[in-house]
C-alpha cells in the first residue's frame, strides 16, 4: 500500500514569484487568464508574454504492511539532515529532478550534497508519479541500491 505525500505544486521561476502588475499577481494571472498549451503556460501581460514551465510531480512513499523503509531510514538521521532532506523532497514535488541520476531498471537516485553524502532512492512510475523507496548515504551506496531494487520490483509487482 502507498500513501500519498499531500502536496503537489506548480512551480514559478524565482524572479516571476509573486511579482504584482496591473492585473494582480502572476499567481493569480496564470489561474485566470493563462492558456495552456502542453506543459507551458503562456501568460498574457500588457507588456508582452511569459512563457513558463509547469510541471506537477505527485510523491509517494512506498509503504508495506505498515511498514515504510524510507521512513525508518529517516528517523535515523539527525533533525538537521532531515530538514534537509525535506526540502530535497520538496524541490522534487515542484519538478525538480536536477539532482536524480538513473541507476537502471527504472531507479533513480537522488543525490543530496551534505552531510555523510545522503541518498533516497525512487523508482518513477510515469513521467508524474514518483514513489520514494528507501535512503542511504554514499558508503552505503551499493547495499541501498541493492534494498532498493528489491523494494522496486515488489512495487512493480504490486502495480499490476
Amino acid at each position: 500500500m502507498l500513501r500519498a505525500s499531500s502536496r503537489t505544486r506548480v512551480q514559478l521561476p524565482a524572479r516571476a514569484r509573486g511579482r504584482p502588475s496591473a492585473h494582480g499577481s502572476l499567481l493569480d494571472i496564470a489561474g485566470t487568464q493563462a492558456k495552456a498549451c502542453g506543459t507551458k503556460v503562456f501568460i498574457n501581460l500588457s507588456r508582452g508574454n511569459v512563457c513558463v514551465t509547469v510541471r506537477e510531480v505527485e510523491v509517494r512513499y512506498y509503504e508495506e504492511d505498515g511498514r515504510a523503509p524510507f521512513e525508518e531510514w529517516f528517523r535515523s538521521v539527525d533533525r538537521s539532515a532531515q530538514a534537509r532532506i525535506t526540502a530535497a523532497i520538496a524541490r522534487l514535488e515542484e519538478g525538480n529532478i536536477s539532482n536524480l541520476k538513473s541507476i537502471g531498471g527504472g531507479l533513480h537516485e537522488l543525490r543530496m550534497n551534505f552531510g555523510p553524502g545522503y541518498r533516497a532512492y525512487l523508482g518513477r512510475d510515469g513521467p508524474l508519479l514518483i514513489i520514494i523507496l528507501t535512503g542511504g548515504t554514499k558508503q552505503r551506496q551499493s547495499r541501498d541500491i541493492a534494498k532498493a531494487r528489491v523494494i522496486w520490483d515488489r512495487y512493480k509487482r504490486f502495480a499490476q
